[in-house]
């Protein structure tokens, strides 16, 4: 009877079309009734029939790749159509409401961790500073953020995430404010390596509080924004250094209002952490109780 029936006057009948689909789908799928349905009405079965080229078995193939790459949800799914739910609200929540705030942090630090480079265009020749000696002053960052990366992180577990974070940015922040006013090579390697220990366990400290908001599976999109911080680093931060280079006030050179300009933000952000950053899903008001109590047992799975 599909051979015999025209495309142009509605497709196979409904009724060899519709005991197709329900041949090869679950009759007791809540969510295939509705979908049968329309897929039985005339305009939908002559432009499929249309699409195929053949109305002969259209119908049992368009159902047998329906049901290979559609999951079944039957009335016994209904917790995992909830779960769905549940992970989608919390991971948009997230994203809109803490992912941008972590992502600013981390710029800030990527930008004092960076702008040494082009204060080094005024400094260098202010502190009778080598290329050698600027080349210490770089490295011996890295030094102090090796040395305490490790402890770092294990006291932002005893401490909590937020207070240990918010301490490594206030601190990072006055060292790096403290470079505008070295004097001597010795000072500046001091300050450097002070500021490496400072920011040690940031990164760390971040990941380690996003697993305790976001299941493992999801946590990638998340470091995704986060990590956005370092691309939107140098392209803010490119200009506005080279504005401050080119200031003059108060007594202070371009490079040392560089240090100030670009420090100052992140003590003030490091301060509203302890206001803005939740310590726990618990704490906030704009999950439900139903996405705390099923974000809760999945970490807790983890």
């Amino acid at each position: 009877s599909l051979k015999t029936e025209s495309v142009s006057r509605g497709g196979p009948p409904e009724k060899v079309w519709r005991t197709a689909w329900e041949s090869v789908l679950p009759a007791d799928d809540y969510l295939v009734g509705p979908i049968i349905d329309w897929l039985c009405t005339p305009g939908v079965r002559a432009q499929l029939a249309g699409w195929i080229g053949e109305p002969a078995g259209t119908a049992t193939r368009l159902a047998a790749q329906f049901a290979r790459t559609r999951p079944r949800h039957t009335g016994s799914d209904v917790p995992t159509i909830l779960d769905a739910a549940n992970r989608e609200a919390v991971l948009s929540r997230f994203t809109t409401k803490l992912a941008p705030y972590l992502a600013l942090l981390y710029l800030f630090l990527f930008l004092d961790r960076t702008n040494i480079s082009f204060a080094a265009l005024q400094m260098n020749k202010a502190l009778g500073l080598s290329a050698t000696a600027f080349g210490l002053a770089v490295g011996v960052f890295s030094l102090g953020y090796f040395v305490f990366e490790i402890p770092s992180t294990l006291l932002l577990r005893r401490f909590g995430a937020r207070p240990w974070i918010a301490r490594i940015m206030v601190s990072w922040g006055l060292l790096s404010l403290g470079t505008a006013f070295v004097t001597s090579e010795t000072s500046l390697y001091v300050l450097r390596f002070l500021l490496g220990a400072a920011e040690a366990g940031f990164v760390p400290g971040v990941v380690y509080y996003l697993t305790r908001w976001i299941p493992a599976t999801d946590r990638g999109r998340v470091i995704g924004i986060f990590m956005l911080g370092i691309p939107m680093a140098t392209i803010i931060g490119s200009p506005i250094s080279g504005f401050l280079l080119g200031r003059n006030w108060l007594g202070l050179q371009g490079w040392q209002w560089l240090f100030i300009g670009e420090t100052l933000p992140a003590i003030l952000l490091g301060i509203s952490i302890l206001f803005v950053l939740p310590e726990q899903p618990r704490d906030v008001d704009w999950l439900t109780s139903a996405n705390k109590v099923w974000l809760q047992r999945e970490l807790d799975g983890e």
